[in-house]
């Protein structure tokens, strides 16, 4: 493990690794609003994400197929169970401004007053609204989602972390995190085959093989 500008551990860099979130701009990490801005005005490329690491603005690539039908198949099921007044979103920016970091969750479930009421480079989902999030891996970026994420969503607490993680090295698994207290979560579930329940205010089996089956 490495350690960002701020001290913080993240994982090895993936650089060069095929499918890996390529840099874009190193705004001054005490700089909230340029980190902000340097996003906004810099994009990502047609079907890529762009999110604020400890590396600075960094685009996410497009995901697999594996990857976009564990995202489908999740956003099904929760569809059968959200109220109304709830949104299921794919591509939602969740900002943490007080650690600098901004992520965008493969699916999250927010509450729609949360959402942002005009566009702008400041005009963003804070993470501590979201219900649940859903992070699946990618080969290059997996470590991100199983650390770096954990431990922002726990801090913000978020009270449902659900990651699919297509690249176990114990084999593909998915794992449901939950009553966060400070720095991760205090309970965690992992399954590789069967079902596995989102618990209230969801209250939803999905089967995990479904999710987490061979990568693609």
């Amino acid at each position: 493990m490495s350690r960002d500008p701020r001290g913080e551990d993240r994982p090895p860099d993936a650089s060069g690794t095929a499918g890996a979130a390529e840099a874009v701009t190193s705004a001054p990490y005490s700089d909230w609003t340029s980190l902000l801005r340097a996003r906004y005005e810099t994009g990502a490329p047609e079907g890529w994400r762009s999110e604020i690491r400890a590396e600075g603005v960094l685009a996410v690539p497009p995901p697999s197929a594996a990857h976009s039908g564990a995202a489908e198949e999740t956003q099904c099921a929760l569809y059968r169970v959200v109220p109304a007044e709830w949104g299921i979103y794919q591509t939602l920016s969740l900002a943490f401004p007080l650690e600098r970091r901004l992520f965008v969750p493969d699916l999250v479930v927010v509450p729609r007053t949360a959402l942002p009421r005009r566009d702008g480079p400041e005009s963003l989902t804070p993470g501590s609204a979201a219900l649940l999030v859903v992070e699946i891996t990618s080969k290059a970026d997996a470590d991100h989602d199983r650390i770096v994420k954990r431990r922002h969503y726990a801090r913000a607490g978020i009270p449902l972390y659900l990651l699919i993680d297509h690249w176990d090295p114990r084999g593909p698994g998915v794992t449901l995190l939950s009553r966060p207290g400070g720095e991760d979560y205090d309970d965690s579930h992992r399954v590789s085959s069967g079902p596995i329940t989102i618990p209230e205010p969801f209250n939803v089996r999905i089967d995990s093989c479904r999710l987490a089956g061979p990568p693609a």
